[in-house]
């Protein structure tokens, strides 16, 4: 039921990041940073009675709104009411991503807790897997925050603008006197093509955990059934060794019978003592061939065991160490199928109503 629910939760994620993807990269291409440019300068010139600074929305209005009724400026007019469509766009796309990406992803793919430095943990989760998603993490709440308080005001902060919208006005001239009004809505698009990089990566890499999860569980079994199999095969030998100790006081049972015979013998020349002591002999010197070999053979048999002894230790470290990371990655999951589904409310996909011609 979590597998399936899982996969449920990791199609549509993989769906949403596609179509928001397809949604920034269709507002990218139908931006026109250089008739915007264009327009600011026309509508700085025929306003600059009321001022020749545009770096918010709300200044943005009152040029426009000073503007005349000839056919220049109503094209002015027209193209302006597409450049605060693109912004409103930009806020629409910023409250789409939110609703169906990131909230999502915080929801069912949390960055995992840190996982304690015990030698046998598998390294790709605990230094890996875990510090990029940390990272991710990290880069999308401040892309977020960013994007967030850009789009909050009328007046545009130079220090919520991406760095790199910089260059996006670098050959269109002089743009001082609006630049930062210039640079919102690229610098929006640059925020969610940013987003979709960033949370596509996160998505991949929390993957990874639930993959992990079913690795550690696969080694906790192989590692329970080695441990089985190498406590069996202690026993097996501890018998052999067993059997040693047998051998080595029937030798020296026999060595005894044998001089009590010998004595006895001596006293009394009896042809039956003879035979038994010939065949007491007989059995002696069978076993004393056995000996040497079943000696060095337990040997190796002790030494196979202090071996088996020391690969049971290790494996129990291992398993010990694999059910705590299995537990944290298994409480994440049953804490997130806990939370509510952030899929059901979703705001509506978007729709550009009008673009720059």
């Amino acid at each position: 039921m979590a597998s399936s629910n899982r996969a449920c939760q990791n199609d549509l994620i993989h769906k949403q990041l596609n179509a928001f993807e397809k949604l920034v990269n269709a507002a990218i291409n139908s931006f026109s940073k250089e008739r915007l440019v264009h327009l600011l300068r026309l509508l700085l010139k025929k306003t600059a009675h009321v001022g020749r600074q545009l770096n918010s929305l709300k200044s943005l209005r009152k040029h426009i709104e000073a503007l005349g009724d000839s056919p220049d400026d109503d094209k002015i007019r027209s193209h302006m009411d597409s450049f605060f469509q693109d912004v409103r766009y930009s806020k629409q796309l910023k409250e789409y991503f939110d609703d169906r990406i990131y909230l999502p992803l915080k929801t069912y793919f949390p960055v995992p807790p840190n996982v304690p430095n015990m030698a046998g943990i598998q390294e790709d989760l605990r230094n890996g897997v875990a510090l990029n998603l940390s990272k991710c993490a990290e880069q999308l709440k401040f892309i977020n925050n960013q994007w967030q308080n850009l789009l909050e005001f009328d007046e545009i902060q130079a220090s919520y603008l991406d760095p790199d919208t910089t260059y996006e006005l670098k050959d269109l001239g002089d743009c001082s006197n609006f630049e930062r009004l210039a640079r919102l809505v690229p610098d929006c698009l640059i925020k969610a093509f940013k987003s979709h990089q960033i949370s596509k990566t996160w998505w991949i890499q929390a993957d990874k955990v639930v993959k992990e999860r079913v690795a550690l569980q696969n080694n906790v079994k192989n590692l329970e059934y080695q441990l089985i199999r190498d406590a069996e095969e202690i026993t097996e030998l501890r018998k052999g060794l067993d059997e040693v100790d047998e051998e080595e006081k029937l030798v020296e049972k026999l060595k005894h019978e044998f001089d009590e015979l010998e004595k006895r013998c001596e006293v009394n020349d009896d042809s039956v003592l003879s035979y038994e002591r010939s065949i007491i002999c007989e059995d002696l010197d069978f076993h004393l061939r056995l000996l040497p070999d079943m000696i060095r053979h337990r040997g190796a048999t002790e030494a196979k065991i202090f071996d088996l002894e020391r690969q049971i230790d290790d494996n129990k470290y291992r398993k010990e160490s694999a059910l705590v990371q299995l537990e944290h990655i298994e409480q994440i999951e049953k804490e997130s199928t806990r939370k509510p589904s952030a899929l059901k409310k979703q705001s509506k996909i978007p729709v550009r109503k009008s673009v720059h011609n």
